[in-house]
């Protein structure tokens, strides 16, 4: 347990974690709602609250940015890079496989490269 725990920044993280999660609510929620709505065959305000994605969003994003911590308390700046880049494929790529028209693809991609910023800034800053 102390390979992930040990020298890493809480603050960093809970504080990316924060800001991270608002910028899923102003990616998906605001900037990119229509399009990404209507290229997934959704409407642009559900129904119903998914409340079960939201919890999963949770957990991954506050995972992610404990991930950044590990990495910055041992200064694998590459490596955290590596890691955005591969989460972001393979996001884009299970979007081309739901046959997603590219435009979801670059918005899913884009949202998780956006998060690694703002979790490299809040590691960088705190």
């Amino acid at each position: 347990m102390q390979e992930i725990t040990a020298n890493v920044s809480w603050t960093a993280i809970i504080v990316g974690f924060i800001a991270a999660y608002a910028v899923g609510f102003l990616w998906y929620g605001v900037i990119f709602q229509k399009a990404w709505a209507l290229g997934n065959g959704l409407p642009e305000k559900p129904e119903k609250f998914p409340v079960m994605a939201m919890v999963l969003q949770v957990i991954g994003t506050f995972l992610y940015s404990w991930v950044f911590g590990i990495t910055a308390s041992r200064e694998m700046l590459l490596t955290i890079i590596l890691v955005v880049l591969t989460l972001a494929c393979l996001i884009g790529a299970g979007a081309l496989y739901r046959l997603r028209p590219p435009g979801v693809m670059l918005i899913d991609a884009g949202y998780v490269i956006a998060m690694g910023v703002v979790l490299f800034l809040a590691q960088a800053i705190f």
